[in-house]
């Protein structure tokens, strides 16, 4: 087969999908993070009518000269606190980051929570991310849904955020995406797969994220929330497989690879697993990358030779970008 009646193909269903997915009321998800000055809705407000965002309790302030249990940690913070209040958030976030950067976690969680305590939001995303993980803190689930709605929530549409920032709170965004489609024992925050379908829609349409447009492509494939629909979630894997997100990459080229008896779509089922094992080597998805790597050796030769060569005609054509945005 000619790569370039391949490559015809792909760019046709690329340029389907694009037109397909500039229906009105959607911004075009193929396009990447937006400058600094963009407008994010607060989850509440763009959360479905009859859908709502569970209450919870505010979380009471946690007296930090008390609750310290690291007593290294102690003079780093009595600095802190003699310095303008102004500055005290910002300069524990820079000692938070550098505690990170030397694999101290633990420390690390002390300056954030400092931080977060007085408002500020990338220390506020970075303890979400903590609490998630159990990196540093113990892990709790419960804890990072408060911050990661602080995060989400905490600013108007109005607010000029730098792009770290902006960065932030769409990646908070989809975290409460995550949490929605299983809920948290234990916590307000139920499951809600309608509530999970429409943040990850936000942050895939609005932001281009391709975390969300490969979340919501596995949704309409399983019919999760969604009614069930094979090309649609095809379609959202796609946008996301475009920006080298290796987990889409390796789902499409599954699916493809599904269609028995055709060479055309088990050379592309190839192409993408091949595109896969690039991308999750440089996000050190080892399982990913060992599974992707192995289906692409198990190829013969040819069909080897003939999947790379899409690769380079479509990256020639600016058909693919080159590496995720998140």
């Amino acid at each position: 087969m000619r790569i370039s009646s391949v490559v015809k193909i792909l760019t046709t269903g690329v340029s389907f999908l694009a037109v397909t997915l500039m229906a009105p009321g959607l911004v075009h998800a193929g396009d990447l993070l937006q400058p600094a000055n963009s407008q994010i809705v607060p989850t509440a407000a763009f959360a479905p009518a009859n859908v709502q965002l569970p209450q919870e309790k505010p979380s009471p302030v946690v007296n930090t000269s008390t609750d310290l249990k690291v007593d290294e940690a102690l003079d780093p913070l009595l600095v802190l606190e003699s310095k303008p209040e102004k500055k005290q958030a910002k300069a524990a976030y820079k000692l938070a980051k550098k505690a990170i950067k030397a694999g101290n976690f633990k420390r690390a969680s002390i300056f954030l929570k400092f931080a977060a305590q007085k408002g500020y939001l990338l220390a506020q995303w970075r303890l979400a991310k903590a609490f998630r993980a159990g990196r540093g803190v113990k892990k709790s689930d419960g804890k990072a849904v408060e911050w990661f709605r602080k995060v989400a929530d905490s600013h108007g549409p109005t607010y000029n955020r730098s792009r770290k920032k902006l960065r932030a709170i769409v990646s908070a965004l989809v975290a409460l995406a995550d949490y929605s489609r299983t809920g948290v024992p234990g916590t307000p925050f139920t499951k809600n797969l309608s509530r999970s379908q429409s943040l990850y829609r936000y942050a895939a349409t609005r932001y281009g994220h391709p975390g969300a447009q490969y979340q919501l492509g596995v949704m309409y494939l399983n019919g999760e929330g969604v009614e069930k629909n094979r090309l649609v979630g095809m379609k959202w894997l796609m946008l996301a497989s475009r920006k080298g997100y290796a987990k889409a990459q390796a789902l499409l080229g599954d699916i493809y690879l599904s269609f028995k008896n055709s060479p055309k779509h088990r050379l592309l089922g190839l192409m993408w697993h091949r595109m896969a094992e690039k991308n999750a080597a440089a996000d050190h998805e080892e399982k990913l990358l060992a599974r992707s790597s192995q289906i692409f050796a198990a190829a013969s030769d040819s069909e080897r030779e003939l999947a790379v060569g899409m690769i380079a005609k479509m990256q020639e054509n600016n058909t693919i970008l080159a590496s995720p945005t998140q």
